[in-house]
C-alpha cells in the first residue's frame, strides 16, 4: 500500500454522528457555564478592582500550570470526571479557559467614576464532551471583555 492509497482511505472516514441527547447535554452545559456579569456600581471600585485582579491572577496561573504540564507530560490526558453516569448522556471530559491578549487601550473618562484606564481581554473557552458511541465534541468559544480600571491623581 503505497502513501497515496492511504491517504485516500484515510479521507473516506467519516465520524460518529452525536445522537439528540448528547447535543441536549452540550446545550445545558453552554447555558450553564455562561457568565453572569455582576454590576460594578453597587459595590465599592477598590472590592470589584480586588476581585476581578485576584480572578485575572488565578486564570494566569491556571493557565500557566496547564501549559506547563502539557509541555513536559507525553501520555494522553485522562478524563477529569463526568457530569453523567447513563450510558446515554454524553461524559464531560474537560474544560478550560485561555487568555490570548490583553490590550491596553490607555485613559478614559468614564461617566459614573471619572478617569479610568480601559483594558481589552481577548480569550478562548474550550469544553469537550464523548459521547456513549465515542463521538466527541470540542466547542471553543471566544469571548472578549473591557474593563475599566478607576484612577485617581493626588
Amino acid at each position: 500500500m503505497n502513501d497515496t492509497e492511504f491517504e485516500k482511505l484515510l479521507r473516506a472516514i467519516k465520524p460518529a454522528e452525536p445522537g439528540a441527547a448528547f447535543e441536549r447535554q452540550i446545550a445545558f452545559e453552554l447555558s450553564a457555564s455562561e457568565l453572569k456579569v455582576e454590576n460594578p456600581t453597587t459595590e465599592g471600585w477598590l472590592s470589584w478592582l480586588v476581585s476581578r485582579l485576584g480572578w485575572a491572577a488565578l486564570g494566569a496561573t491556571t493557565a500557566l500550570t496547564i501549559s506547563a504540564v502539557l509541555r513536559t507530560e507525553t501520555t494522553a490526558p485522562q478524563p477529569l470526571g463526568t457530569t453523567s453516569t447513563s450510558p446515554s448522556m454524553p461524559t464531560f471530559i474537560q474544560r478550560s479557559a485561555e487568555i490570548l491578549n490583553a490590550n491596553d487601550e490607555g485613559i478614559t473618562l468614564d461617566g459614573e467614576q471619572g478617569m479610568a484606564r480601559q483594558v481589552r481581554f481577548t480569550s478562548i473557552e474550550r469544553s469537550a464532551w464523548v459521547d456513549a458511541t465515542g463521538a466527541e465534541m470540542l466547542v471553543e468559544v471566544p469571548r472578549e471583555e473591557l474593563v475599566l480600571i478607576p484612577v485617581s491623581y493626588q
